[in-house]
């Protein structure tokens, strides 16, 4: 068992050392997004839902769970906090009395669009050690994953 084993890790050494690279990397930019939106006293999941709505407007849960890839679960609490902190309403959806729309509040709008250029300025500055070029590069090579796994999902 321990050959077959080694062979199989010899295998994908690459592949291994690969996504070794790339948790760490996510943990990283994560960390550095985290505190920056600690000082606005909002989570990174929170952020993504205004963010979502304020570009797309009012949505229902589950269009909001499918934007911002998050579970049913973390979804409802997020919602419960943020409606409790002024930032989305939640009301009955008239096409669908069985679901809910969520919409930004003024206050959630505002929040938002303070933060959104400092966000992006945030993340440019994170990558701005590769160029335009790499970074197609990089977009390019993590989305044959991202567009493998979605079609699996859609099977």
């Amino acid at each position: 068992m321990k050959n077959n084993e080694q062979q199989v890790i010899t295998e994908n050494s690459k592949a291994i050392r690969l996504a070794l690279v790339f948790r760490k990397t996510d943990r990283i930019v994560k960390a550095k997004e985290n505190r920056f939106f600690r000082k606005y006293e909002i989570t990174s999941m929170q952020y993504c839902v205004m963010e979502v709505l304020y570009h797309r407007g009012a949505m229902t849960v589950q269009q909001l769970i499918d934007a911002v890839y998050a579970t049913p679960g973390n979804m409802t609490a997020v919602i419960h906090n943020m409606e409790r902190d002024g930032f989305i309403t939640r009301e009955t959806n008239p096409k669908d009395r069985r679901s809910f729309r969520i919409t930004l509040t003024d206050k959630g709008e505002e929040l938002i669009t303070s933060v959104l250029g400092e966000h992006i300025r945030l993340i440019g500055e994170e990558f701005s050690i590769y160029s335009d070029e790499e970074k197609e590069v990089l977009i390019r090579f993590l989305e044959k994953i991202v567009g493998e796994n979605e079609e699996s999902e859609e099977k």
